[in-house]
């Protein structure tokens, strides 16, 4: 997390299949606050569940630089996607990967009403989450 902070350089972090649970996402959101040239995040298959994507959601509020969020093959569930949500509200995203997260009806739901004002976005992946409609 220190390292984040101090390094305005960096611009991707893959963390891809690192075993990370929330616990690692509480520290890695606690660097995010003060990294301002991040572009890259990606969590994809981890151990993320919703009090992880809750920490993520507070590391990457207001987010300057942020634009492409892998958490794909998590455990976000529908409570985790509303914290997803909430990042929409305050960055630049322009790709989600969220596939694979048992997010189902409810948590498409808060996605897709914090697209409606969140204009950057051009790709989003909610494959596999059970979504009926």
């Amino acid at each position: 997390a220190e390292l984040l902070k101090e390094n305005e350089n960096l611009v991707e972090l893959d963390f891809h299949d690192r075993k990370v649970n929330d616990e690692g996402v509480s520290v890695l959101s606690n660097g995010l606050k003060r990294n301002r040239g991040l572009k890259v995040l990606n969590l994809f298959m981890n151990k993320i569940q919703p009090e992880g994507a809750s920490s993520l959601s507070e590391g990457l509020r207001n987010h300057p630089s942020i634009r492409t969020l892998n958490l794909g093959h998590n455990n976000l569930t529908a409570l985790g996607a509303r914290f997803v949500a909430d990042v929409l509200d305050n960055t630049q995203l322009q790709v989600i990967f969220l596939h694979n997260n048992g997010i189902g009806d409810k948590g498409a739901q808060y996605i897709s009403r914090a697209l409606e004002n969140h204009p950057t976005l051009t790709e989003l992946v909610l494959s596999d989450n059970h979504i009926t409609h």
